[in-house]
């Protein structure tokens, strides 16, 4: 399955909410990089402009958008996330009960663990991720 088609299950799977979300601009997702000092990776970077604003099931993936609060901002989680010991080289994307799914300029997903403080990678790719662990169709 390739990126535009996960998306389009994501989008399929909106579910609606009170205050909707929305997509963040090319200059919004681009200062985050800066920011970050980190460059998304293709799959990513296209889910943040086109599918970041989708809501669904218990996953609520990091945004860009301004003036996010502290829970699903992905600069706030990332920082948080390194000082707690995610590797430098890699960006949290989502947060679970205190452990952090993350992912790496070459696209590499990880997650790393609070508990025994140890960062495994995970086989796949972003999209894989989103069908695994998000929509949880595998």
């Amino acid at each position: 399955m390739q990126i535009e088609e996960v998306i389009a299950l994501l989008k399929e799977r909106n579910e609606p909410v009170p205050k909707p979300l929305r997509l963040p601009t090319e200059d919004e997702v681009s200062c985050a990089e800066k920011d970050l000092s980190f460059k998304f990776p293709a799959q990513y970077r296209k889910f943040m402009l086109e599918a970041s604003c989708v809501t669904f099931g218990v996953r609520e993936p990091g945004l860009v958008l301004p003036d996010l609060q502290p829970y699903c901002c992905l600069r706030r989680m990332t920082k948080d996330g390194r000082q707690t010991g995610v590797p430098k080289d890699f960006i949290v994307f989502c947060e679970e009960n205190g452990n952090y799914f993350t992912i790496n300029e070459k696209g590499n997903i990880g997650y790393y663990d609070h508990d025994d403080l140890t960062h495994n990678l995970h086989n796949g790719d972003f999209k894989d991720w989103v069908i695994e662990n998000w929509l949880e169709l595998e």
